[in-house]
């Protein structure tokens, strides 16, 4: 496309007179984001079970999550210093929720993309799930 004179839509092709709907545009992107807000509520759904036979198997492997976090990749590891081990030894389960994940229109400023995090240590602290 050649350059455009000031005033002249860049949406708009040379000798094209139909105008280029932004609104339009921006409606489709919000069904778009519409439709990924409808398949996270649904995955969740679909896979809540899952995720409590696994953190139920989980919790039978001795350090688990401590051998786990010890793997983790780079961008993680970053935030896991050496003074964590103590805390990260004693990890019994690692408990990750979506806590505005309701039907109907995103709750809140985030929606169902929210998501909140708990730990349980081996002496009964932290969240008991």
């Amino acid at each position: 496309m050649a350059g455009f004179a000031e005033g002249e839509d860049a949406g708009a092709e040379e000798g094209d007179s139909t105008p280029v709907m932004y609104e339009e545009l921006a409606e489709i992107e919000k069904q778009f984001d519409d439709i990924e807000v409808e398949i996270i509520r649904k995955q969740n759904t679909l896979t809540t079970s899952i995720y409590a036979k696994r953190a139920a198997l989980i919790s039978r492997i001795p350090n688990f999550w401590p051998l786990v976090l010890e793997q983790a990749p780079p961008d993680i590891d970053t935030y896991i210093q050496p003074s964590d081990s103590e805390l990260l030894g004693s990890l019994k389960d690692l408990h990750v929720e979506r806590f505005e994940i309701t039907p109907g229109p995103a709750v809140g400023a985030h929606g169902p993309t929210s998501l909140s995090t708990n730990g349980t240590d081996g002496k009964g602290g932290g969240d008991p799930r």
